[in-house]
């Protein structure tokens, strides 16, 4: 009877997900609009509510992959991640939000991605085209944590053996991908307000029953905090390796993000100010999420301090979820991942056609090249068939997801900053930061293993960027066309 009602509940979320995101995308298909690649890939939206992009914010922050590692990596790394789960991760769109008033001062209006501004900045196709590739890269980890959370969560609410995950994951995808494929930017924009309120009755609904219903309280601090060895620093700065993967993970969600859904999100709406407030009201909802997953983990830990990775996520859900609120769990996690997942899907689309093709369609037909729908919708089913193999293949969600980050944030992180705050540098200083920051990855990743050598390829990148500049304008004193009007 239990598995019939959280069926039930997770049958009719999908249905009238289904029937509402295909409604607004047959309605978005029959305009004239969808086939100009501007709007399928940022919209034409007029003046969107302060509520509307704070919908679609959160909907593309908090997704069913990050419920999960945060349970598990609060569990089992313990302050380090609690750390960055409770103020690093808030702060950090907090940060975005200033850079927010930057971003539409020193950008056109109307561009498809800070990749594109930088080639107008600094004439580099061949910049441009790495900053997409190390975008798309980096995105892919994003989007295959939503394929394997689904099957995840599938998994854990009905006892799902392996292979009926697998299909799970394949089945999720492809539905995702027919989703996407058709309506562009604007029916995912517009398909993220049912999914917010889903999450937001389903996570709520949690939060009230595991503190009223359960005995929360009893032995948490104690046992969950106090007796807990892995709520101290100590650990975590122990020696090289656990340094660096703790600075990499707190430096590398301090960041601003400014590139792919996020992007999207801000310069569809050309008011600064409230693009700023709805980044504030999203941090406060992340900080709500973040922090009622740490005090989950807690919970679990303080019950049972012996759980291995994967058991942790079940023992939460089997001993906390009863009946009925498993499958209003399952649908919100499951309204956050599709909306996710739907959002890198067009974006990682948009930056392939928009950004790398154009380099390689020249460099090869000495044509210049306009980009186009039918590409971008092409690049949607190459993007989701490679999330997907990467899914089944994945074990570890946190791993992939900081493995994949050794790709973009030593590239692009660094350059995407100083691009957004209009500094004056050169295209040399650019591209010799870039260069370092790869190189310094691959040495200390190839030595270490470690997973955050990502840490010292942004310090790399930054060192490389600034010494050139220094050689450049101090030693050689030479001009620079590809400058603006500001100082470093």
């Amino acid at each position: 009877m239990g598995f019939n009602i959280d069926l039930i509940i997770l049958f009719l979320f999908l249905v009238a997900n289904f029937i509402v995101g295909f409604g607004i995308r047959w309605k978005v298909s029959k305009s004239s609009d969808i086939n100009d690649f501007k709007n399928y890939s940022i919209g034409n939206f007029k003046e969107p509510s302060l509520f509307f992009l704070t919908a679609s914010f959160t909907s593309s922050i908090i997704t069913g992959g990050f419920f999960l590692i945060l349970l598990q990596q609060s569990y089992k790394t313990g302050m380090s991640y609690i750390i960055k789960n409770i103020l690093i991760d808030p702060l950090s769109y907090v940060v975005t939000a200033f850079f927010v008033f930057s971003l539409h001062k020193n950008t056109k209006r109307g561009g498809l991605s800070l990749n594109e501004w930088m080639d107008e900045k600094y004439h580099s196709s061949f910049l441009r085209a790495l900053m997409g590739l190390a975008e798309l890269v980096g995105r892919f980890a994003m989007l295959s944590i939503q394929f394997k959370a689904f099957g995840t969560i599938a998994k854990v609410l009905f006892n799902l053996s392996p292979q009926y995950e697998k299909l799970c994951i394949i089945g999720f995808a492809v539905f995702l991908i027919l989703y996407t494929f058709r309506g562009g930017f604007v029916s995912i924009v517009l398909t993220d307000i049912l999914q917010f309120w889903m999450f937001i009755v389903a996570f709520v609904s949690l939060v009230i029953f595991v503190i009223f219903k359960t005995d929360f309280f009893a032995g948490v601090w104690e046992k969950g905090v106090i007796e807990n060895p892995k709520m101290s620093l100590a650990p975590c700065f122990k020696d090289y390796n656990a340094a660096i993967f703790t600075l990499g993970i707190w430096i590398k969600t301090l960041f601003p993000k400014l590139n792919g859904p996020r992007y999207q999100r801000i310069m569809m709406c050309k008011d600064s100010n409230k693009v700023k407030k709805s980044l504030f009201c999203s941090a406060g909802i992340v900080a709500f999420f973040t922090t009622s997953c740490v005090c989950f983990a807690l919970l679990v830990f303080s019950k049972n301090p012996n759980l291995k990775v994967p058991e942790i996520v079940p023992f939460f859900i089997n001993n906390y979820c009863p009946v009925g609120l498993r499958g209003l769990l399952g649908a919100g996690l499951f309204a956050m991942s599709i909306s996710t997942a739907e959002s890198i899907l067009n974006s990682n689309s948009v930056v392939f056609t928009n950004d790398v093709v154009p380099l390689f369609y020249k460099m090869f037909s000495k044509k210049t090249y306009t980009p186009s729908v039918f590409t971008a919708r092409i690049a949607t089913i190459v993007v989701g068939v490679i999330g997907i193999s990467i899914a089944l293949k994945a074990t570890d969600m946190f791993d992939l997801l900081m493995g994949f980050g050794n790709f973009y944030h030593p590239i692009a992180t660094v350059p995407s900053i100083v691009l957004v705050l209009g500094f004056n540098v050169r295209r040399a200083s650019i591209l010799s930061g870039v260069f370092c920051g790869a190189i310094a990855t691959i040495i200390n990743y190839a030595l270490t293993g470690n997973i955050g050598s990502f840490f010292l390829g942004l310090i790399a990148n930054l060192a490389g960027l600034v010494l050139t500049e220094l050689y450049l304008r101090i030693i050689k004193k030479k001009d620079d066309t590809h400058i603006v009007n500001k100082t470093i």
